[in-house]
């Protein structure tokens, strides 16, 4: 009956850590849309971002291998929807409504 008891608690403790890691992963992905696949979009940033956003995509999908959940579903989701959004900005080069593509960085003016 322990041996029972503790494969319980370690496949709790690993869905609780594996929850957590997806919460993280949510985080980064979050971050790097914001930063490289946001309104204003450099072709350096988009490539950037499409290489970590697969790595986060990888990590993912290991994570819900191991602990299927809501939460681990989600950010596998999400990061094959991130990847998805970066490699159409990385493919597509118009400048069109509200997004547009920087081919210059331009430092900020401090007066």
């Amino acid at each position: 009956m322990r041996a029972a008891s503790s494969a319980g608690k370690s496949s709790a403790e690993l869905k609780s850590r594996n929850n957590e890691g997806a919460t993280d992963l949510l985080s980064k992905l979050r971050r790097i849309m914001w930063d490289h696949v946001g309104v204003v979009r450099t072709p350096m940033g988009l490539s950037h971002a499409a290489s970590l956003i697969s790595e986060i995509k990888e990590e993912a999908c290991d994570l819900f291998e191991e602990t299927p959940s809501m939460e681990t579903a989600g950010i596998r989701d999400a990061s094959f929807a991130g990847e998805a959004v970066a490699e159409a900005a990385l493919n597509n080069r118009v400048s069109a409504g509200a997004h547009c593509i920087a081919l210059k960085v331009q430092k900020p003016v401090i007066s």
